[in-house]
């Protein structure tokens, strides 16, 4: 889910063939759309607003790549690949003017990066990392400058690496056992502050500021 202004969001799902549902709620709600492609089962799908296109959508294939659709403000682009075998949905964030940052998990369970300049995609960059199978990473730029990215690693707790003008951090551990094979979810209420939000013990909700 994403939203494009004010008012309105624009929710994505995986169809019953594998396709991309579209929905609409601008005031009132539209039917599903049928956007075509053939996704991956069980993987996210990640769908952002930027000043390059009001609507980027990224998820992985049923041949585990890397695919791409942007709305243009009138009509859709075709389904896009951009390469890479990756074994998780995708986590995509703008981070200024036309500029996307996506990450995703490889086939041997590292972290991977690559961005948009308005214009090209990068190369891809492994950033290392021991993902567990079945998570989704999440990232999110909360201040200029910056990007957050969170995964669940094989020993269960969450871990975060930091992009800003000086490069990548390393791996931070934070404290607290996630037991379930749950990806995080991250928000940001103002500037500066972080949220995140995983699986915890019991089936249940637990939340760590920043």
């Amino acid at each position: 889910t994403t939203s494009w202004g004010l008012g309105r969001l624009d929710v994505f799902a995986r169809g019953a063939a594998g396709q991309l549902m579209h929905l609409i709620y601008n005031g009132e709600r539209s039917y599903w759309r049928d956007l075509g492609g053939a996704l991956a089962a069980e993987s996210g799908i990640a769908a952002v607003s930027s000043s390059s296109h009001p609507l980027d959508v990224l998820a992985r294939d049923s041949s585990d790549n890397l695919v791409w659709k942007y709305n243009t403000g009138t009509t859709w682009s075709d389904w896009i690949p951009l390469g890479g075998t990756i074994t998780s949905g995708p986590a995509a964030v703008p981070v200024g003017p036309g500029y996307l940052a996506v990450f995703a998990r490889s086939k041997t369970g590292t972290l991977l990066y690559r961005d948009y300049d308005g214009a090209n995609w990068s190369a891809w960059l492994d950033l290392g990392g021991t993902i567990k199978a079945c998570s989704d990473p999440a990232a999110i730029s909360f201040t200029d400058g910056r990007i957050d990215v969170f995964v669940l690693a094989n020993d269960n707790f969450l871990y975060q690496r930091t992009l800003t003008f000086s490069g990548w951090s390393a791996w931070t551990k934070l404290a607290g056992t996630i037991t379930f094979s749950s990806g995080p979810a991250v928000a940001s209420r103002m500037d500066g502050q972080l949220d995140v939000f995983a699986r915890g013990p019991g089936l249940t909700l637990w939340q760590k500021t920043y």
